[in-house]
């Protein structure tokens, strides 16, 4: 079973700049599992996650303004 791991490891403080803390919240988003049917799905998980991240931390609050 993998490790799970708090909003406090991607702060940590032996890593430099934010790139070792991108690829650190990729690979949490990566372990969410998808209880998505198979049918009709474009996108993987973790790829849709880490876009309402993204959006979410640009100030989108809702899905509307995600998808605009």
């Amino acid at each position: 079973m993998p490790s799970r791991q708090t909003g406090a490891a991607l702060s940590s403080d032996h890593d430099q700049g934010g790139e070792g803390k991108v690829s650190r919240l990729l690979e949490m988003l990566r372990q969410v599992k998808d209880f998505r049917a198979a049918r009709g799905k474009t996108y993987n998980l973790h790829f849709v996650l880490a876009v309402a991240v993204v959006a979410t931390l640009a100030g989108a609050a809702n899905y509307r303004q995600i998808r605009a």
